[in-house]
């Protein structure tokens, strides 16, 4: 009945792509240690906005990168 009323259920949102390690030393390099935006970000490492914000928020979160006001990222010399 529902395929003569042209009923077909919505189509599955896409998964998250998973996290490649090999970003993370691509990332660290494109932020050097002056304060930049995610928008700078992504036109340096071609990375979508969501990938870099998981990836930035694990280095945060590993105290590699700093958030900083206004939107801003900076990578922090560790040691």
């Amino acid at each position: 009945m529902l395929e003569e009323l042209r009923f077909a259920p919505p189509p599955a949102p896409p998964s998250p792509a998973p996290a490649d390690d090999a970003a993370e030393p691509a990332l660290l390099g494109a932020l050097g240690f002056d304060p930049v935006s995610l928008d700078a970000l992504c036109a340096r490492t071609g990375f979508s906005p969501a990938m870099l914000q998981a990836q930035l928020l694990e280095l945060e979160l590993a105290g590699s990168v700093a958030r900083l006001p206004g939107g801003l990222f900076q990578r922090v010399a560790l040691g």
